[in-house]
């Protein structure tokens, strides 16, 4: 068994962290966004009409809506990228 295996709770941990940095960014631009957690362990950011979900595994990550439409990678980058999708008139 490696010992590098990331555990169920650190996946979550990851994924709320980097939602978290999602909506810092979005509050940051005046927009409103709220963190809910959903099934008990799944966290979800409702921006607008969307749900942003983070989505990966093992330390790769997407921010990914409701829809399945891909807004970017869930890294430094990717979070202005995703809240410049977001943000913009035909997402709200």
């Amino acid at each position: 068994m490696p010992a590098t295996l990331t555990r169920a709770p650190d996946e979550t941990r990851a994924r709320r962290a980097r939602l978290l940095q999602l909506h810092h960014e979005l509050s940051l631009r005046h927009f409103h966004s709220r963190l809910v957690r959903r099934r008990r362990t799944r966290w979800a950011l409702k921006v607008g009409r969307h749900t942003v979900y983070c989505a990966g595994a093992d330390g790769v990550y997407a921010y990914v809506t409701r829809q399945g439409l891909l807004l970017s990678p869930a890294d430094q980058n990717g979070i202005a990228a995703a809240a410049s999708r977001l943000t913009e008139r035909g997402m709200k």
